[in-house]
């Protein structure tokens, strides 16, 4: 795996890792310094890459897939507050009872490497529909949707009093939500 930076790939792999996987490139690359800013091709002859297994991502946006209607689809990353870090627990359906569809979104990673460091800052995220696609960040004092941890799923669950959201979290309880807009319990009471 590699990295670009100005145009230029770099291994994602620190020494010590490469090293335990390639013994044999340990006499090129004695000491970290020896190791350091080397670029793929650096490390790896041509020939090498040459037989090498290429996958390109080109974004890591949590996004949208719009539907065009004629078999193609248009990515649309959503707002900035659901890239804060991976998002594992996404659910549309209408929260606040206005008859567009929102998302709830849950997320976070702590099993990492500690050279790449947990991508844990997200707290869940609730993104209120403006019915034709876009969709605006409703902030957690106002909505109440506050997940800690690492959320894995959202589902919807239908009462008799309304329906409820839960979260499910690694190594954690499960959080349970109820939506209480007036709309919401209006809807839910017909």
């Amino acid at each position: 795996i590699s990295y670009y930076n100005a145009g230029k790939a770099y291994p994602l792999a620190l020494r010590d890792d490469l090293l335990r996987s390639l013994p044999s490139l340990g006499a090129r690359y004695p000491t970290y310094k020896s190791y350091a800013n080397q670029t793929l091709t650096d490390v790896f002859a041509q020939k090498e890459l040459a037989d090498a297994v290429v996958k390109n991502a080109y974004t890591f946006a949590t996004a949208l897939a719009r539907n065009n209607g004629d078999g193609s689809f248009t990515l649309e990353p959503l707002p900035l507050e659901a890239q804060i870090a991976p998002m594992y627990g996404i659910l549309a359906t209408d929260i606040d009872g206005d008859g567009k569809q929102d998302l709830l979104m849950a997320g976070n990673f702590d099993g990492v490497k500690p050279e790449i460091g947990k991508m844990s800052a997200s707290y869940g995220v609730y993104l209120r529909g403006d019915g034709k696609g876009h969709f605006a960040p409703v902030r957690a004092l106002e909505s109440g949707f506050f997940v800690p941890g690492q959320a894995r799923d959202i589902q919807r669950v239908r009462t008799r009093t309304g329906s409820i959201y839960i979260v499910s979290r690694n190594n954690d309880r499960p959080l349970i939500f109820r939506a209480t807009a007036p709309a919401a319990a209006e809807k839910a009471r017909r």
